[in-house]
């Protein structure tokens, strides 16, 4: 219990540095939203200074983020600037994509690294690490760019919506599948699994009721990483597909200046991230009976 009590502190503090250094980087940029509409050169300037005094965007910046902080612990995120509507259901709506599009794309991910290093027990090295090594050298952008010039490609015969789950796929399942391989031939060597086929025991049953459990600790660590891996990966993808996740949303905002709408993703984006870690920890702690006692 101390522990996970550690962790939520961890991850409320996490949530106020994060939040904290999106307002100030969004403060240290010259202009706000209304001198960026008066840029356009068509709006009167009684109406830009009606929209300074309505948006509060001629207070201080410390007072304007105090009430931010002060109406977010209650629930209240806040307006946008540019649709005046809540900015809660606009990261609804978007949060939901987001975690679907993750999910998808963990199963994928993790189905492969599971069925690859298994499949692997037996060699050293192969192809499979060759091309695992290949894939993780390609920076991710560059990755995702040639996943949507080959769709552009075939949009004729497939459905380019499923681009971005096979996108994030192909950017967590190369370092997924080392990792586990890893996992998994440590776990292999250990002397009941070699006890286990000396009995005679066929190799798919050693694999399912040792290897795998032995190697259950290291594969709840990972996971607990692989959560914050996808989430990152996931704003890449979204922005350069136009997947209708937090990540436009979250770089429409930052253009257009509309602090509220930045401040709400970046605290939500960094609950979904901390959320996932601590879950990977919890899961990690369920799995190695070694962290449940008492020290």
């Amino acid at each position: 219990m101390r522990v996970i009590a550690k962790r939520i502190a961890t991850a409320v503090v996490t949530l106020l540095l994060s939040s904290a250094a999106a307002f100030w980087a969004l403060e240290a940029a010259p202009g706000n939203f209304a001198t960026e509409m008066q840029a356009e050169g068509r709006i009167p300037q009684a109406t830009i200074q009606e929209m300074q005094t309505r948006l509060q965007l001629d207070q201080p910046g410390i007072v304007r983020y105090l009430n931010w902080l002060k109406g977010a612990a209650v629930g209240d995120w806040g307006r946008s600037y540019a649709t005046n509507q809540p900015v809660w259901p606009m990261l609804e709506a978007r949060c939901w994509a987001t975690l679907q599009l993750m999910v998808l794309a963990q199963v994928i991910a993790w189905t492969l690294a599971i069925g690859l290093g298994v499949l692997g027990l037996r060699r050293q090295k192969g192809w499979m690490e060759s091309i695992g090594y290949a894939l993780l050298a390609i920076p991710d952008v560059v990755l995702v760019l040639g996943i949507a010039l080959v769709y552009a490609r075939l949009e004729q015969e497939f459905s380019f919506g499923a681009a971005p789950v096979v996108g994030l796929s192909l950017c967590l399942a190369p370092g997924l599948c080392l990792q586990v391989r890893g996992a998994l031939r440590q776990a292999n060597q250990a002397s009941f699994v070699e006890g286990a086929r000396l009995r005679g025991l066929p190799e798919l049953v050693v694999v399912r009721r040792y290897v795998i459990p032995a190697a259950g600790p290291a594969l709840a660590a990972l996971a607990g990483m692989s959560v914050g891996m996808s989430f990152s990966a996931s704003l890449l993808v979204e922005c350069t597909l136009g997947y209708p996740g937090l990540g436009p949303l979250l770089l429409d905002s930052i253009l257009a200046r509309d602090t509220q709408v930045t401040l709400g993703a970046v605290l939500l984006a960094t609950l979904l991230w901390t959320a996932g870690n601590l879950g990977g920890d919890l899961l990690h702690v369920a799995a190695d009976p070694r962290l449940r006692r008492p020290v």
